[in-house]
């Protein structure tokens, strides 16, 4: 298997990062931009990805379909159920719960978990990708606010609500969905539009990750052992349990190979757009993006080794 698309994405990823810490560093860019930058993000570019990526779905057998669907039902059970326990074991303090549950259940399953799927199983797979990606879409405008946001409130209460949630990444995942259920297909301007305004996002969001690491040094962020055990835990651990439950219930094939490898993605860019966003602690989910892709370098090798175990 030809693995250079997965090590190109890597390396781009660093590279980007290291250029938002430059522009900071020179005040090209401030904080003030830094916050405009993840409005663009959350509000246009990245609801303009959903759609771009769900809009113009191929066919496939039905058969894939439920099997993906149960996969991905389980693996985000899994997920979500594992992220309360995980933030216990790594003694997370009050005040930053949230984010690491956060951290625990969305990884950067776009930019490196689509990659990495191409690299090990081949571009048919990638419309099952898409499929495992449209819960993390839903989930990251909800539950993945709710989060960040309980951080704010010592007693971890928040009032859920409608308007609160009604953003526009929910509404392009809506439409996402239904295009997909209904066969019914946006009109090419438009996908075009969302491919090329969707294309912006990751770029982006990784310049917002190196600015705002900014001032923090590298000694302190190696020093987290939170971060690493945790990452450590996600990106090994975790692929080898949803293994192990899919493959237990007789799931085979890119049912079973999809969730492995995505489950076993790096902590997404995703955490440092919404901890931003929401005001949450911005500086700890750069922090851990930057952690754990660089461990995924180590990573990467016992996640094809895993992969191998249900072929």
């Amino acid at each position: 298997m030809d693995f250079s698309l997965v090590i190109t994405q890597v390396i781009i990823l660093f590279f980007i990062m290291l250029l938002g810490y430059v522009l900071r560093s020179k005040h090209i860019i401030t904080d003030e931009g830094i916050k405009n930058f993840s409005s663009l993000i959350f509000y246009v570019t990245m609801p303009a990805m959903i759609i771009a990526s769900l809009g113009n779905t191929a066919t496939t057998k039905l058969s894939d379909l439920y099997d993906i669907a149960l996969a991905t039902f389980l693996t985000y059970i899994i997920l979500i159920g594992m992220a309360p326990v995980l933030t216990k074991l790594v003694k997370v303090p009050i005040g930053s719960k949230g984010l690491y549950r956060f951290m625990v259940i969305f990884g950067n399953v776009g930019f490196i978990g689509f990659p990495m799927i191409i690299a090990l199983l081949g571009e048919d797979a990638l419309f099952m990708a898409a499929i495992f990606n449209i819960p993390f879409n839903l989930l990251l405008y909800t539950l993945g606010v709710y989060l960040i946001l309980s951080d704010k409130n010592k007693n971890h209460k928040i009032e859920w609500s409608v308007k609160q949630f009604m953003n526009p990444g929910i509404i392009a995942t809506l439409i996402g969905i239904t295009s997909f259920l209904t066969g019914w297909k946006l009109p090419s301007t438009i996908l075009n539009i969302s491919d090329v305004l969707g294309g912006i996002t990751t770029p982006l969001a990784m310049i917002v990750v190196g600015a705002s690491l900014f001032g923090v040094q590298l000694k302190t962020i190696f020093k987290n052992y939170r971060i690493f055990l945790l990452s450590l835990i996600r990106m090994i651990l975790f692929p080898l349990g949803v293994g192990f439950v899919l493959s237990s219930i007789g799931l085979t094939g890119y049912g079973l190979w999809v969730p492995i490898i995505l489950s076993g993605m790096p902590i997404g860019t995703n955490t440092v757009i919404m901890a931003r966003q929401y005001e949450g602690n911005t500086l700890e989910a750069s922090e851990a993006v930057f952690l754990s892709t660089l461990m995924m370098v180590l990573t990467i090798p016992i996640l094809i080794m895993i992969v191998g175990l249900y072929t």
